[in-house]
């Protein structure tokens, strides 16, 4: 991947996935236009939970720019996330 990030959170599981699932649609973030879950797996036996998000994002770009390229800037991101309660 282009970009990676862990991040290890010393709180209870329920609270860390409650957040994490619940940050979007944030009218703050006005660039993200739109958020899907393509993939969620959920593991009892394992206690381990995955999901994948594709976010469609359009960001503001220089007016000339976008008369030159027709449009505006548009982007895809895939987040994925694992969470492990036995860590």
């Amino acid at each position: 991947p282009l970009y990676n990030n862990q991040h290890l959170l010393d709180f209870e599981w329920g609270v860390v996935t409650a957040a994490f699932l619940q940050k979007f649609p944030d009218p703050s973030l006005k660039h993200v236009k739109n958020v899907e879950t393509v993939n969620r797996c959920i593991c009892p036996k394992k206690k381990t939970m995955d999901v994948r998000r594709v976010f469609y994002c359009m960001f503001p770009i220089p007016k000339l720019a976008e008369k030159l390229l027709g449009k505006r800037a548009t982007v895809i991101c895939v987040e994925e996330a694992h969470w492990d309660l036995n860590r």
